[in-house]
């Protein structure tokens, strides 16, 4: 009996002597924080405007003007959209990037002529043209390059991302003409004059594309 007594009274010992020191061990005081940290990106804005003019293209192929004639033409305006030997003029791209990422920008260009009205385009005094060929002379004399090489000859207009406040623009430059007199094979006073005394009057279209893409 005594020796249970004993038994018991240590193992009680022992219980309080636990929950004493559960006890005391949780009123001490101790330094302690919390911290984090965190990260919020948003995606780049790409945004940007092509113009010919007041006119911006979009996605359908907005009318533009690209045929108007220099005010000297000696041709009717009214009504418009009409060119004859000799005319000429000019128009601007502007192209403007409003994204907040660099981008390229590359003008490409495809000409309707089934009547092959003799026009050609100037761009850094180099001569294009769908219908001309051969050797030209003028204030600069050259070989005309096909309408396809204009896009490979311009490159690609690379244009800087926007800080937000000020757009980043690039303009570009074109002029066109219907050849007068010799101005290579593909013209003539004979095959202009065939053209202006057709019983259906021919029509030329040129449709300018402007791809632009971020750049890597």
């Amino acid at each position: 009996m005594k020796t249970n007594l004993i038994a018991r009274l240590g193992f009680l010992a022992l219980v309080l002597t636990l929950i004493t020191t559960s006890l005391v061990s949780g009123t001490f005081a101790k330094y302690t924080k919390e911290v984090k940290g965190t990260d919020t990106v948003r995606a780049a804005k790409f945004e940007f405007d092509v113009k010919q003019g007041s006119t911006t293209f979009d996605t359908t192929g907005a009318a533009i003007d690209i045929f108007g004639i220099a005010a000297d033409g000696g041709v009717t305006t009214s009504p418009a959209g009409i060119i004859a030997p000799g005319t000429t003029g000019d128009f601007d791209i502007e192209i403007t990037n409003k994204s907040e990422v660099d981008v390229n920008a590359v003008l490409t260009f495809s000409e309707t002529n089934s009547d092959n009205i003799p026009i050609y385009y100037v761009y850094n005094t180099q001569r294009y043209s769908s219908v001309l060929t051969g050797l030209y002379t003028g204030d600069n004399n050259g070989t005309y390059e096909a309408l396809t090489e204009l896009a490979n000859d311009m490159s690609s207009v690379t244009l800087e991302a926007t800080d937000g406040i000020t757009p980043t623009t690039q303009l570009i430059n074109l002029d066109w003409f219907w050849a007068f007199n010799s101005a290579g094979t593909g013209q003539s006073d004979t095959l202009d004059t065939a053209i202006g005394m057709a019983g259906t009057l021919p029509e030329v279209t040129l449709d300018i594309t402007c791809t632009v893409t971020q750049v890597d």
